[in-house]
């Protein structure tokens, strides 16, 4: 099998361990010039096909019905997620599951983080109401009558207004992360506010 190619995979060296059944287990260079050891058995068969980046290549743009989409580094449509579990390319219908996206994330960390950034740049209400969610929940301070679509709606608004959204009671004196606790502020009102309590930012408006 040495030098011989597997869709996206070409065998460089057989490795002397062996798998729990006692099958070769082979050094392989991808495409993209990862290098990945593979059993032999799943070579043939066609069960692996790349070091992960047949699946994944990159996460550009944001499709209104995906949180994460990707492009199919085969015919270069954009992926819709179908569902919570899956995206499917719409041209080659193609399926990622949601491990072969860990796997692509695990493999191609600087990658992940670059593309990261161009989506909170590009989604930055949305970047904003998951990290004060976050926040919330960490200190147990996350209510439970809002949903995140109730939130996600706040901070949409908030960002095509210019506008921030401020805890009237802050996280850290604590305030909950819920919709009656939140109110729209300019930017500079909420850097004078900072983490004054609401009653306490009121009275400092009135002297």
């Amino acid at each position: 099998m040495i030098g011989e190619q597997f869709s996206r995979l070409i065998v460089l060296q057989e490795l002397s361990k062996r798998t729990s059944s006692r099958g070769k287990i082979y050094r392989c260079i991808c495409k993209c010039g990862t290098e990945t050891e593979c059993y032999g058995v799943h070579l043939r068969n066609g069960n692996t096909k790349s070091c992960g980046c047949y699946k994944l290549d990159i996460l550009r743009a944001r499709d209104p019905n995906t949180k994460k989409p990707i492009e199919c580094i085969d015919c270069g449509s954009v992926v819709v997620r179908t569902n919570n579990r899956q995206k499917r390319c719409p041209d080659c219908a193609k399926v990622w599951n949601k491990n072969s996206i860990a796997v692509w994330t695990k493999r191609h960390p600087e990658r992940m983080k670059e593309l990261h950034g161009i989506w909170r740049k590009n989604n930055r209400g949305a970047h904003n109401e998951k990290a004060a969610r976050y926040r919330a929940r960490k200190k147990g301070q996350l209510c439970t009558c809002c949903t995140s679509e109730d939130f996600k709606r706040i901070y949409d608004f908030a960002r095509m207004a210019g506008m921030h959204v401020d805890h009237m009671n802050p996280l850290i004196r604590g305030g909950l992360h819920c919709q009656n606790n939140l109110q729209l502020l300019t930017p500079e009102e909420n850097a004078k506010k900072h983490d004054k309590e609401y009653s306490q930012w009121v009275g400092s408006l009135i002297d």
